[in-house]
């Protein structure tokens, strides 16, 4: 066996590169170059390869092309939905094609590790005739342990031919890998096997409206393109650009949804910005993978999703908005109040709604934006004022920021005092106070009205006449707070009749969670640079 040298590998690698830019833009790798000595170099005849691992009861994986050293992809503890890493290299989602060389080419996934034992188990060998010129994936799907389910682990090759996309426009197409959907709430669980719908809405509209766009799609089936849909940028000026989502049902059935997922808005170029692929970018070809959740107490990634349903009062929902109360309890006597409840999610997550009445108002759902509750505010506005035995003809006065009273019997109602004090023109009016309390004190003025919400209230001072003595306590409130804090969080596909009643929720992060079905995205083509 013969090593390569270095300067062998990093003319491998630029040629790697240079195919790797040629197939991301589509353009056909062939014909002549030179080198830098001037010699003519004929390129080797290649095609464009990705993986992805959609095998979910099993560790992460390394794929690799094992008869030609050259051209030859390979990626690096490829884990359940994910590509792994392409050469070694971390990315982030999912590559474009990078370079094989054409012909038919033998491919084998291992086990990832360190160990011998590990890393040389073979969990699928198989051959494929990749056509120059060509964008194929290879996707790994099935269970590797038979009592996990069915089918074994075998290759979907699909080959990635984008059809004309007219300006304006992007293209999806679906590939069903979800052999069964266990982790999807009940009631909307298919039959497993089955086909499934496609409708691809926007963010703002109903969710079953209209023939499903896609229509049964059968486990381990690939759909043709769909080219009619219009960019983001067509829909919604920007900043405010509609987003799509895609809402997946039981073959036949306009809901509940299996799942709903978000499509990548993705970022428009211009002549000196690279475009970030999308439903904005006019051009881009979308490849949507229903994958299945992970299978529990294996070496695939696992979810025990957070769950914030404590004290929930009830959930209210009304077209795409969804309001949670939960209870919180108002501090008294005390110089600190409770903070908000915490919402719990965050932007793009995924939030499982269960116990309310109508099934259709449960479920997953994927959220657009937050509106969190207030914080208690602290507020000195009860002050007690106590006072002293006193003997006949004792009085005393109150003074309220900077305004006193007239001279008040130690004896008297508290009617009395909260007229008086309501006669002050910094109080101005019975409705701004309130005095409670037997005759003599101890009287708790509570002020209101206009002060709602003031915070501190001015402290009030006392003074006397004769034997009786008297001092003022202020007692910290929480102001502008009932029972319950709430937040809210926008939802996508929520139906147009409002709901309320008590239920759960339980927060399941999205880019996290693997114990639901879900989508992945990939990108068959990239828009180029346009002008601005």
């Amino acid at each position: 066996m013969r090593f390569l040298t270095l300067l062998e590998v990093n003319v491998q690698m630029i040629r790697k590169r240079v195919s790797y830019l040629m197939l991301g833009l589509g353009i056909a790798a062939t014909g002549c170059a030179k080198n830098e000595d001037g010699t003519v170099v004929t390129p080797r005849p290649v095609a464009g390869l990705r993986y992805v691992n959609a095998v979910p009861d099993t560790i992460g994986m390394d794929i690799r092309v094992i008869d030609v050293v050259g051209d030859a992809p390979n990626t690096i503890f490829a884990t359940f939905r994910t590509s792994g890493s392409p050469y070694g290299v971390t990315i982030t989602g999912f590559p474009m094609h990078t370079a094989v060389q054409a012909g038919t080419r033998h491919i084998r996934a291992f086990l990832s590790g360190v160990s011998p034992t590990v890393a040389t188990v073979v969990v699928l060998d198989t051959t494929y005739t990749f056509e120059q010129n060509n964008n194929y994936t290879v996707y790994l799907y099935g269970f590797a342990n038979p009592a996990n389910g069915t089918p074994s682990v075998q290759a979907l090759v699909t080959k990635d031919s984008v059809p004309n996309i007219a300006n304006g426009k992007f293209a999806l197409r679906v590939l069903n890998l979800a052999p069964n959907y266990t982790g999807t709430p009940a009631a909307t669980v298919p039959v497993p096997g089955s086909g499934v719908d496609v409708r691809v809405p926007l963010a703002n509209s109903a969710t079953g409206a209209g023939a499903a766009l896609i229509s049964n799609t059968a486990f381990g089936q690939l759909s043709a393109y769909i080219t009619s849909l219009d960019t983001s940028s067509i829909v919604a000026a920007a900043p405010n650009f509609a987003p799509y989502r895609m809402y997946v049902t039981a073959n036949g059935t306009t809901g509940p949804a299996i799942f709903q997922a978000s499509l990548p808005l993705g970022a428009r170029g211009n002549a000196t910005t690279q475009p970030v692929p999308g439903t904005l970018d006019s051009g881009t070809a979308i490849t949507a993978v229903i994958v299945p959740r992970s299978t529990p107490a294996t070496g695939a990634p696992q979810t025990t999703p957070s769950a914030v349903s404590a004290n929930i009062d009830s959930i209210v929902r009304s077209n795409d908005t969804v309001t949670v109360w939960r209870r919180i309890t108002p501090g008294n006597g005390t110089t600190t109040c409770n903070a908000a409840v915490a919402a719990g999610v965050a932007t793009s997550d995924i939030v499982t709604i269960s116990g309310l009445i109508q099934p259709e108002y449960n479920g997953m759902q994927s959220i657009s934006a937050i509106t969190a509750g207030a914080s208690q505010v602290v507020d000195t506005a009860r002050q007690t004022v106590t006072l002293a035995a006193g003997t006949a003809g004792s009085t005393f006065r109150l003074t309220f920021s900077g305004q006193q009273t007239g001279a008040i019997a130690f004896d008297e109602t508290p009617a009395t005092v909260q007229t008086a004090l309501a006669a002050l023109t910094s109080i101005a009016g019975i409705a701004n106070v309130n005095v409670t309390g037997p005759a003599g004190g101890p009287y708790v003025v509570v002020f209101r009205g206009t002060f709602l919400g003031t915070n501190p209230v001015a402290a009030m001072t006392v003074a006397t006449v004769g034997t009786v003595t008297g001092t003022v306590a202020t007692n910290f409130v929480c102001r502008n707070v009932a029972t319950s804090s709430r937040f809210q969080y926008r939802i996508l596909g929520a139906p147009a009749t409002p709901s309320t009643g008590a239920g759960s929720y339980k927060v399941v992060t999205a880019t996290n969670d693997f114990s639901a079905p879900t989508v992945l995205f990939l990108f068959d083509r990239v828009p180029a640079r346009t002008a601005p």
